[in-house]
């Protein structure tokens, strides 16, 4: 249970980040680098906590 409030808590706030680089992603071909960047970190950070 610990462990399921750790990974919930940090992805939450991990999306609050998350989401607006994959809007600029979106919308925005420059900021496609910082999307991918961004989804490798996330993926870093899951592999991390389990």
């Amino acid at each position: 249970m610990e462990k399921f409030i750790k990974i919930w808590r940090s992805t939450y706030i991990w999306l609050l980040i998350f989401l607006p680089v994959l809007l600029f992603a979106t919308f925005d071909h420059v900021h496609i680098s910082f999307f991918i960047l961004a989804f490798y970190f996330f993926v870093y950070l899951i592999i991390d906590i389990l």
